[in-house]
C-alpha cells in the first residue's frame, strides 16, 4: 500500500511540475507576442505607416494565415515587419489595392512552395 501511494505521489508531483512548465512557458509567449507587437509599431511608425495597416491588421492576416498554412504566426508577423520597410508595398482603399495583404500572402505561397523560411 505505502508503494502505490509513492507512486501516487510522484505521479502527482511529475503532473503538478509539468503543468508548472506549460505555464512559465505560456508567460515567456506571451512576453514574446507583446515584444513583437511593440516591433511591429516601432516599424510602422518609422515609416509613416506607408504600408496602410496596423498592428491589429497585421496579426489577425497573420493569425488567419497561420490557421490555413500551418506556418507560425509569429514568423508571419516578422515577415510583415521586413515587408512594411518596402515603402512601396502599401494597402490603399478600393477593391485589388490590398497589395501589402497580396505580397504578405504571395511571400508566405513561395516560402511554403520552395520549403524556406519566409
Amino acid at each position: 500500500m505505502a508503494g502505490g501511494l509513492a507512486a501516487g505521489a510522484t505521479a502527482a508531483a511529475a503532473g503538478i511540475a509539468a503543468v508548472g512548465s506549460w505555464m512559465v512557458q505560456g508567460v515567456k509567449d506571451a512576453a514574446s507576442y507583446q515584444t513583437l507587437q511593440a516591433k511591429t509599431a516601432a516599424v510602422l511608425k518609422s515609416t509613416g505607416n506607408v504600408a496602410g495597416t496596423s498592428v491589429k491588421h497585421i496579426q489577425d492576416l497573420a493569425g488567419s494565415l497561420e490557421s490555413m498554412s500551418g506556418v507560425d504566426e509569429e514568423l508571419i508577423i516578422n515577415s510583415q515587419n521586413v515587408l512594411a520597410t518596402f515603402t512601396s508595398i502599401q494597402n490603399k482603399v478600393g477593391k485589388g489595392n490590398d497589395i501589402f495583404d497580396q505580397a504578405t500572402k504571395t511571400a508566405l505561397d513561395m516560402s511554403t512552395a520552395l520549403g524556406s523560411d519566409l
